[in-house]
């Protein structure tokens, strides 16, 4: 192995466990989509490392590579599905924010 090799290995060995233990931590928190996010990550890395070992001790495996294929189109996905989730409500809160007409007495106490 390159020293490239061994570094991005090491990188990903280190990044698929603590993906998974971030998915387990917003998983308690009931932040489900955050979750399936950080756990998807967790196997892309994961796939990742087996993918560059296979690639340089053996030969590049086909359906690892449509598996790796599979997991950054689902990430992807629910990545797309969030931020989504999370312009919409933010665009959301600013028209019913922008709607409300308040008078200046109201602000004052908002500001005091």
């Amino acid at each position: 192995m390159t020293v490239d090799e061994l570094i991005r290995a090491f990188c990903y060995f280190l990044m698929f466990p603590a993906y998974m233990y971030f998915a387990l931590v917003a998983w308690n928190r009931r932040e489900r989509l955050v979750a399936w996010i950080y756990m998807i990550l967790s196997w892309f890395f994961l796939f990742l490392l087996i993918g560059l070992s296979t690639r340089h001790y053996y030969q590049p495996l086909v359906p690892l590579l449509h598996i790796n294929t599979g997991i950054v189109v689902a990430m992807a996905l629910v990545v797309g599905w969030r931020a989504t989730a999370l312009l919409l409500a933010v665009l959301a809160e600013w028209h019913v924010l922008k709607a409300a007409p308040r008078d200046d007495e109201q602000r004052r106490i908002d500001f005091v």
